[in-house]
């Protein structure tokens, strides 16, 4: 059985194909748009030899059906790993953002019995659209930031 994340992702990223790497015992997918060549998400997996205890459990005991996702040893270390490739990619390959904070978490049998096993295979946090508030500028806000220039011209924020 293997565990995977995906990331949906913001870039000007671009390569022929969808391609996997198996890198410490992990193996990383660049998913791309067929049409344009555009990386649209990442995904990360390991393969979990003892699952079993870790696989989200559902209670139909009442009239309301229960889900009880528990958490998995892997999932912090992907998150982590995203959230590097993220910062390192925003430098080196136009990647803007990885939206890891609202990646889906999935599992991937890979015989017939892992298969049979299994209730939940996928499940993602839904994003809430942002609302952004407009802001009004006015003149002497617009000189009290440019008069700070000179106090804080050598910090650069990236």
């Amino acid at each position: 059985m293997r565990y995977q994340i995906t990331s949906a992702v913001e870039s000007d990223l671009f390569v022929q194909g969808s391609f996997a790497l198996d890198w410490e015992g992990y193996r990383i997918s660049l998913n791309v748009d067929n049409e344009s060549d555009r990386v649209v998400s990442i995904s990360v997996s390991v393969k979990l030899e003892n699952y079993k205890q870790h696989l989200p459990v559902i209670d139909e005991s009442s009239n309301a059906i229960q889900f009880e996702f528990k958490e998995n040893p892997f999932k912090l270390e992907i998150i982590r790993m995203l959230q590097h490739l993220e910062s390192i990619g925003g430098y080196v390959v136009n990647l803007r953002k990885l939206h890891w904070e609202y990646a889906s978490e999935e599992w991937l049998p890979e015989t017939k019995e892992e298969q049979e096993f299994l209730r939940v295979f996928k499940f993602e946090k839904v994003q809430a659209p942002k609302r952004i508030e407009p802001k009004t500028i006015t003149p002497e806000y617009l000189r009290h930031i440019l008069d700070s220039y000179a106090k804080f011209k050598d910090i650069v924020i990236p």
